[in-house]
């Protein structure tokens, strides 16, 4: 069952404290000081002040994404307008930051992954080394084969499998 407001009883907030709605803003840049972009509290405020007193239009990422149009007449916005405004404004800059956010891990994910191939090339070629010591020492490499085939579960997180390790071994004689 939904409740109804009943007819020409409108809410007593038409406008909000320009103080409430600053510390508003404020205790939500505490949280996200990300959302500023680099710009200090006070700026950000009045950019977002200006963007509320010229009606806030729309930018063009939240017309595109579905953001609504501003009414065609020059008749001044409602309030919801710019609640709704304001709220396109947070989403916008919201987006931003995860992108820029997901941008950054993606960047990262690359050089742990470049890092783990090197870490798994390197310690194979130190396992081919080893064979070659013990190789040198007079021990026949079918010894080596029979003791990788122990370790597959390690062979098998280098990536490689007993036999490529032997032939990396053989190419080296």
């Amino acid at each position: 069952m939904a409740l109804k407001r009943p007819a020409g009883r409108e809410p007593q907030f038409e406008v909000p404290d320009a103080k409430f709605v600053d510390e508003m803003v404020r205790a939500s840049l505490a949280v996200n000081p990300n959302l500023k972009h680099g710009a200090s509290t006070n700026t950000f405020l009045a950019k977002l002040r200006e963007q509320a007193m010229s009606g806030g239009a729309p930018s063009p990422s939240s017309s595109s994404a579905g953001g609504g149009k501003a009414a065609a007449s020059d008749a001044p916005a409602s309030i919801d307008d710019k609640r709704k405004q304001t709220i396109r404004l947070f989403l916008d800059l919201k987006s931003d930051d995860l992108d820029r956010e997901l941008g950054v891990l993606e960047q990262q994910r690359a050089a742990i992954e470049a890092q783990e191939a090197a870490l798994k090339q390197r310690a194979a070629e130190e396992i081919v080394d080893h064979l070659m010591v013990v190789n040198a020492a007079g021990a026949d490499l079918s010894l080596a084969k029979e003791v990788l085939r122990e370790f597959k579960a390690l062979l098998a997180r280098l990536g490689v499998t007993d036999n490529d390790l032997l032939r990396q071994a053989h190419r080296r004689k």
